[in-house]
Order: structure tokens, then sequence, then C-alpha cells
């Protein structure tokens, strides 16, 4: 998938706008986010959704998520195993 990402036309070009710095803090605060390090996770993701003067949907979407488990969004569940699953109701 990594060499997709990389290769595609497409998606290359959409990433343009997306600088080295931005990349490498996304990657950051999603290592916390996996390993339930929510609380770094968190200030860092709120650097990356305007990071590049409009919302990063992304950075938004962990945001949204981490905050249904707690009111900033700042904990991980008890249980968390680095990963969200999914029920298809």
């Amino acid at each position: 998938m990594e060499n997709f990402i990389k290769s595609d036309a497409d998606i290359r070009l959409m990433r343009q706008k997306y600088s080295k710095e931005f990349f490498e803090r996304f990657s950051q605060a999603f290592i916390f986010y996996e390993k339930g390090d929510w609380e770094s996770a968190l200030t860092m993701l709120e650097e990356t959704r305007f990071f590049n003067m409009v919302e990063d949907g992304p950075s938004a979407a962990l945001l949204r998520f981490m905050k249904t488990f707690s009111a900033l969004g700042d904990e991980a569940p008890p249980d968390w195993r680095g990963y969200r699953t999914y029920f298809k109701v």
C-alpha cells in the first residue's frame, strides 16, 4: 500500500500541499494514538488539524473519535488495543 500511495500520480498530486513537517507530526500523533497515549496524540492532532489553514480531514476524524471516550478526548478506553473496531448493524 505504501508503494501505491507514493507512486500513484493522483495521490501524489493531492499530497503536494502537505509539507514533510506535517507528515512527520501526523505520523507521530498517530503513533501516540495507537499506543494509547491519547493526551500526546490530542495535542499533536490539534496542531495538524489546521496546519495548512484548512481543516485536515484525518486529524479531525481521529479527534472526533477520541472525544467519544472522554470529554477532552485525552483518555483511551481501558480496553484499547491500538485500533478501533467497526461493527455492522
